[in-house]
């Protein structure tokens, strides 16, 4: 859920700045979108190397490799933030987050099954991780929205 609150209040933040500076960027919905994606992913990547331990105890435990795998999803996630602001890779870093976004539920769904509280959710209560649920497929529909969509 504070993916899906970062993703708004960045794209608040750019419409806004949008009404006094760079106007002809961001009246663009779809620019301000992978910008806001890519930042989230961004810091989230980076959380995969400082908070390694909070995404360990939500993996489940059939994942081989499982800090690696940790360290390789930070990374891919990290690329494929930077790829969204590249035209040339766009498309394909798109389709790779959300292949990640899909690849990750099945820690989502374990720390929910198992009621898995990481200090994001601390104090929160276990109900938190059953919405975050909810939210993955949001997530995936933004990158598509903002990245792949036609416009029509």
């Amino acid at each position: 859920m504070a993916f899906f609150i970062g993703l708004v209040v960045i794209y608040l933040i750019l419409t806004l700045i949008g009404f006094f500076a760079f106007k002809d960027k961001l009246s663009d919905s779809k620019f301000k979108g992978r910008v806001a994606a890519s930042v989230m992913f961004i810091l989230t990547g980076i959380s995969h190397f400082t908070n390694t331990e909070a995404f360990l105890a939500i993996t489940p435990d059939f994942i081989p490799a499982t800090k690696e795998m940790i360290y390789l999803s930070g990374i891919f996630e990290i690329l494929g933030a930077i790829g969204l602001q590249i035209p040339k890779f766009r498309k394909f870093s798109a389709w790779g987050l959300i292949l990640l976004l899909l690849a990750v539920f099945p820690a989502n769904i374990n720390a929910a099954v198992n009621g898995i509280l990481t200090e994001v959710a601390f104090g929160i209560g276990t109900w938190y991780l059953w919405v975050r649920l909810l939210f993955q497929p949001v997530f995936i529909w933004w990158v598509w929205w903002s990245s792949l969509k036609k416009e029509s």
